[in-house]
């Protein structure tokens, strides 16, 4: 059998009086052991990830919910872990749907646009059958003609085609309708898309304090990097040689240690 996965997880052996009285192992599990191994995963488990997991038997969860000093701790510490993962399921939930909502309205936008341009060619094949129509003379061949009766039936032709020429008009509406339409979901659940993807790195930025710091110190700098070019394009617009050859050399040097700072 070949193995593809092997799961690597932190598990505390339980020995009650073997290296030490059963009293002393139990006091260490309930006053040191879980309460640390709470601290440990608040402290590395954030902004979505799972980088610690201990497990432990069953039975001294429910000795610490009855007899340890702080059962809150542990309620609390199950609690957060049931909404982390009702959570993560809703989201990942919401994020399937909006994809595959994503995806069927791009292959509806991809059929109403065909149905467009279908619906617009068949616009243009009838308007030009009914002007060939109304161009067209009529060719009669007996010696006596009644007029009224030609002129009706020429205009009972011209509006039978008048009325298919409406309907294609009608279609072609309607399927730009319906493409405008789609058009307006699809940039809905994009948009829904993006605020999600936002959220996220929202959520691990605010789950890393130093990553937090660093997208506030980016975005100044962006700010600031922005407010000197601009003084710098006015310099060189004023012709002011001397002072804008200065700000292009402290700029420079400015990039230069932005560069270093990018080096590990």
């Amino acid at each position: 059998m070949e193995i593809k996965k092997v799961w690597v997880i932190h598990k505390t052996h339980l020995d009650i009086g073997f290296t030490d009285s059963a009293a002393a192992v139990l006091d260490r599990y309930l006053n040191t052991f879980i309460p640390g191994a709470i601290a440990t995963a608040r402290a590395c488990n954030q902004g979505g990830k799972k980088n610690f997991v201990w497990t432990v038997g069953s039975f001294l969860i429910q000795l610490y919910l009855e007899q340890g000093r702080d059962p809150g701790l542990l309620e609390q510490a199950i609690r957060e872990r049931d909404e982390a993962r009702l959570a993560a399921e809703a989201a990942q939930a919401d994020a399937k749907s909006a994809e595959e909502s994503r995806a069927k309205m791009e292959a509806d936008m991809a059929l109403l646009k065909e149905q467009c341009r279908s619906s617009q060619d068949a616009v243009a094949a009838a308007q030009k059958e009914l002007e060939e129509l109304k161009a067209k003379p009529v060719d009669v061949a007996v010696m006596a003609v009644d007029q009224e009766k030609l002129d009706a039936a020429r205009a009972e032709a011209v509006a039978e085609m008048q009325a298919k020429v409406d309907k294609a008009k009608a279609a072609r509406d309607k399927a730009e309708e319906n493409r405008k339409a789609a058009e307006a979901a699809l940039a809905e659940i994009r948009t829904k898309l993006e605020e999600a993807g936002k959220a996220e790195r929202k959520a691990a930025i605010a789950g890393d304090s130093d990553l937090a710091v660093f997208q506030l110190l980016f975005g100044q700098a962006q700010e600031i990097a922005n407010k000197l070019h601009g003084l710098f394009i006015k310099a060189k617009g004023r012709e002011d040689e001397g002072q804008a050859a200065g700000m292009q050399k402290a700029l420079s040097k400015l990039a230069e240690l932005i560069g270093k700072a990018a080096e590990v």
